[in-house]
């Protein structure tokens, strides 16, 4: 007996408890965790329980850096975290991720300290050096049209109010 989700509803549900096979909860539950029904911190310990599957958390290079598979998170995002001394379960959390990802990072960065750390250094000297000059001239011109568009708004919803103000019964 096949149970069917309401096709009226933007996103499935939880996958109920009826017996399903290993294969069609896990197919179901990918589908939950691609919709954004579930979040990632809740992923690995579901899947774990349910299915006994165990995704692999691993470093991976995409060009961006060395990153957190499945996710967009390097290893520098995590880096000043674990250096403050964050423990590992309060930096996941903060970034919806597993203790196990986090410790994949950890790792990561304790066995390429040298190469992680130059990096981050070059990441930090090109931030604090700021825009080249024509390119801060574009973000500036953008962001005078922005608050122009902002400055009009208000004043049309202030126009707006005060006539809604004055017009009544006169």
């Amino acid at each position: 007996m096949s149970k069917r989700r309401n096709m009226t509803s933007p996103r499935p549900s939880c996958p109920p408890e009826d017996g399903a096979s290993d294969d069609e909860f896990y197919l179901r539950f990918s589908r939950l965790v691609s919709c954004g029904n579930i979040d990632r911190s809740e992923r690995f310990s579901r899947e774990e329980s349910r299915v006994g599957i165990v995704l692999e958390a691993k470093i991976i290079n995409r060009g961006r850096g060395p990153e957190i598979a499945g996710t967009r998170i390097t290893v520098y995002d995590i880096l000043d975290y674990h250096k403050a001394e964050w423990h590992r379960d309060r930096i996941a959390s903060l970034f919806r991720i597993s203790s196990r990802q986090v410790d994949v990072a950890i790792r990561y960065i304790e066995e390429h300290q040298e190469e992680v750390t130059e990096a981050y250094q070059r990441i930090l000297a090109r931030h604090a050096r700021g825009n080249p000059p024509e390119l801060q001239a574009k973000l500036d011109a953008g962001h005078e049209r922005f608050l122009a568009m902002i400055r009009e708004r208000r004043a049309a919803e202030e126009r707006e109010a005060h006539d809604a103000g004055h017009s009544g019964g006169h």
